[in-house]
């Protein structure tokens, strides 16, 4: 069965995070190397990992957060590459197992929740 469209008038679900010093921070927008945060917070540089929710489907990539910005939320990051990570739980079970996933490459510069 075909997705619905959601309230937005898209036909996916999307989410984004930035997960920093165990906290999960939501994001509004994520690029190759940057991601601006739903609520700006000061954060220091470290080890972070970008996570995109595409329809239940997580797509992880750890990353080094480099510079965030308390002000306006925009954090940069070193280049992330994007990858699935399914469990039992999220497969789908109307589809053929091999029916392709989502890979980095099929997904825009830039997603915007």
């Amino acid at each position: 069965m075909a997705n619905p469209l959601n309230q937005t008038g898209f036909s996916a679900a999307v989410s984004l995070y930035l997960h920093v010093y165990g906290k999960s921070l939501p994001a509004s927008q994520v690029g190759s190397d940057f991601l601006l945060l739903e609520s700006p917070i000061p954060l220091t540089p470290g080890p972070a990992v970008v996570e995109v929710i595409i329809d239940g489907r997580s797509f992880q990539s750890p990353t080094q957060l480099l510079f965030a910005d308390p002000s306006t939320g925009r954090v940069i990051l070193s280049a992330m590459n994007l990858t699935p990570t399914l469990t039992p739980t999220d497969a789908p079970t109307d589809t053929p197992t091999d029916t392709p996933l989502i890979v980095a490459n099929d997904l825009p510069d830039r997603v915007t929740a």
